[in-house]
């Protein structure tokens, strides 16, 4: 083997070793992303900006079970305690209106305060 060759692979060898201590140490002091969890909040309006109160609003999470909450007087709406690093699907649900988006799709993040508004399309 010609010393270019040997120098290449070394050179290959400690960057691989590099980028694999840095993967290693990452994994070792925790992900913050995925350790706290997360809440979603918004407001269900009509088309004129109007808040509508007593909405029932669900919301299904990848690893837990459906909740549901209703607005409030002003149509805001919150869920606290989400688990992180999970997919969770928010919706508004009264049969007497027709959304403008039935369902809002999100990844929690740790810490994140995700803002979601519903507007009604018609009524």
């Amino acid at each position: 083997m010609k010393i270019k060759e040997k120098i290449k692979i070394r050179i290959l060898v400690f960057l691989f070793a590099l980028a694999f201590g840095v993967i290693v140490a990452d994994a070792q002091k925790g992900n913050p992303v995925c350790d706290d969890p997360a809440s979603i909040e918004g407001y269900v309006l009509d088309f004129f900006d109007r808040p509508l109160p007593n909405v029932v609003m669900t919301l299904d999470a990848e690893f837990g079970a459906v909740r549901t909450t209703r607005t409030n007087s002003f149509g805001f709406y919150r869920f606290n305690g989400l688990a992180p690093c999970a997919l969770h699907v928010v919706r508004p649900v009264n049969p007497k209106f027709v959304f403008e988006m039935d369902r809002y799709y999100f990844w929690a993040d740790s810490n994140a305060s995700h803002v979601w508004y519903f507007y009604v399309f018609n009524f």
